[in-house]
C-alpha cells in the first residue's frame, strides 16, 4: 500500500527501515506489525509476520572493486540500516563498506553460517567472480529489498 512520502521518517532513517508502530502512528500510518517504510520511494510496505523465517548471507563492498564484508542475518532490510547508521560493525563503518552487492537467500539459519563461513574462506577473486555472475557494475541491491 503506498502513502505519501512522510519526510519526518525519510530525515530519520538512512535507508530502509522498520518502524514502532507508534512512529507511524505519530505520522498517520495504520499501525500494523510489520510495517516498513522505503525511503526511496517513500511508500510503505506492510508484511505479515506469520510468514517462514528466511535467512540470508550477503556482500557489502566499498565500491567497484573495493573492500568487501561479507555477513548473515535473518532481516537483510534491518541489517543493512545497522550497517549504514554506523552500527552494524565497526569494519564496514571504517572502512565504508555500505554497497550491498550480493545477498543470498536460505531456509535454516545454520545454512546461512555455514554459506557466510565458506564464503569469508574463499579467494577474493573467487567472490568477485560470484559478485559480478549477478550484478557486474557492483551495483547497491538495497533497492530491491522489500516485504
Amino acid at each position: 500500500m503506498a502513502h505519501e512520502r512522510q519526510p519526518a521518517l525519510l530525515v530519520w532513517s538512512l535507508c530502509d527501515q522498520t518502524l514502532p508502530a507508534r512512529m507511524l502512528r505519530s505520522q498517520g500510518v495504520r499501525p500494523t506489525e510489520g510495517a516498513i517504510i522505503d525511503c526511496i520511494s517513500g511508500r510503505v510496505h506492510y508484511a505479515s509476520l506469520m510468514h517462514e523465517r528466511i535467512y540470508f548471507t550477503y556482500i557489502l563492498a566499498s565500491r567497484l572493486g573495493g573492500t568487501l564484508y561479507i555477513g548473515m542475518t535473518n532481516n537483510l532490510m534491518r541489517r543493512m540500516f545497522e550497517h549504514r547508521s554506523g552500527t552494524g560493525s565497526k569494519f564496514t563503518s571504517d572502512h565504508n563498506v555500505y554497497a550491498l552487492v550480493h545477498f543470498e537467500q536460505h531456509a535454516t539459519a545454520e545454512s546461512a553460517v555455514l554459506r557466510e563461513k565458506q564464503l569469508k574462506r574463499w579467494k577474493r577473486s573467487w567472490k568477485v567472480r560470484l559478485i559480478e555472475e549477478t550484478n557486474p557494475n557492483w551495483e547497491d541491491l538495497a533497492h530491491q529489498l522489500s516485504p
